[in-house]
């Protein structure tokens, strides 16, 4: 297969409900196109139709206009069994529970595969071992469903789309109940399962981060049903990003590649310094109210001095110098001087 072949595409769609007296469209006249080897994310704001969308190019929710093309062929004309050779599903399900062992749960994504007896080939047997380790679920393949974590569950429902065996997987908010570890262990198997095995992965998530640092395309989903697609950097670069998710509240922040919670800074600091330790300087200042500004005078000036293995925090205000040995303490001082200016204000 192609690298440039496209494995599924739409055509004019429009995704939403549908009943007999009303028809709400939540997105419409999509054109969009998977491919290999490509991880993609799809990020909005609640209520755009991520979900919708997910779904419906699954097949499992009906589109209002225009259609979905798995290889040229119309989903939704295509038989159940041969549409599950093509695109496997990850939606938030409850897994079942009874006696249910992780390689019997894997093992129904053979269902497509197997002959009418349901019965396991030799061949289905190493697919099944396959994704269970693809899966990084190795561990867990002779354990209870019901005794796992939130995280395993996600494994065991990777591992048994892997095991269906489709060039297609579309995962609906997978990372929505997982730590943080578990977010990006997760986040870092899907990009490599699509890299690696000429896999289209999609994945709707609100988890704007690590979808900038691990997809290799973003879908941004609007307010108004509109899709904005590119890498991340370049929607980072031309704004689009911004006006997605900015606000009166949040603020993007350009140099550091994430969203920051709007201040009216009271206080300018100048800061210099290089390193880790100016980066989590200046995350601090920013915490604290206080704007870094070149273009504003500023109120106080912090000097980072880094001398064999140790830093110090050199603080010019008000005409006198004091050291910090360490950030804990400078941001402690900052705390108190905000508090006491609160007070001052107050009376």
């Amino acid at each position: 297969m192609s690298t440039h072949e496209l494995i599924l595409k739409t055509e004019g769609l429009s995704i939403g409900y549908q009943g007999r007296k009303l028809e709400r469209k939540v997105a419409k006249d999509l054109d969009l196109e998977l491919s290999p080897g490509r991880f993609v994310c799809l990020l909005g704001p609640n209520g755009t139709g991520k979900s919708t969308l997910i779904r419906t190019l699954g097949g499992l929710h009906p589109s209002i206009d225009g259609q979905v093309l798995l290889k040229d062929s119309p989903i939704q004309a295509m038989e159940p069994r041969d549409r599950a050779k093509l695109v496997s599903l990850v939606l938030t399900e409850m897994l079942p529970v009874g006696i249910f062992t992780v390689y019997s749960m894997v093992a129904l994504g053979r269902h497509p595969h197997t002959r009418w007896n349901g019965s396991l080939t030799e061949k289905d047997h190493e697919k099944i071992n396959w994704a269970i380790q693809a899966a990084n679920a190795d561990s867990l393949r002779d354990r209870q469903v019901g005794e796992l974590s939130d995280g395993e569950r996600q494994k065991v429902l990777i591992a048994r789309a892997l095991a269906q065996e489709t060039p297609i997987m579309l995962l609906d908010e997978p990372t929505a109940f997982l730590d943080i570890t578990r977010r990006i262990e997760l986040m870092h198997t899907l990009r490599e399962l699509a890299h690696k095995h000429s896999m289209s992965i999609l994945l709707s998530s609100h988890d704007l981060e690590l979808a900038l640092q691990c997809a290799d395309e973003l879908w941004l989903l609007s307010d108004e049903g509109k899709i904005t697609k590119g890498s991340p950097e370049n929607l980072a670069l031309t704004g689009q990003l911004s006006d997605l998710f900015g606000s009166e509240a949040l603020d993007w922040d350009a140099q550091q590649g994430t969203f920051r919670v709007h201040q009216q800074p009271c206080l300018h600091a100048q800061l210099v310094g290089q390193g880790p330790e100016h980066l989590w300087t200046e995350r601090a200042l920013l915490r604290l109210g206080y704007g870094l500004d070149d273009a504003e005078p500023a109120s106080m000036e912090i000097r980072i001095e880094n001398a064999q293995g140790a830093s110090k925090w050199i603080v010019n205000f008000n005409q006198e110098e004091i050291v910090f040995r360490s950030l804990d303490l400078f941001t402690l001082w900052l705390e108190s001087r905000s508090n006491h200016t609160t007070t001052e204000g107050s009376n």
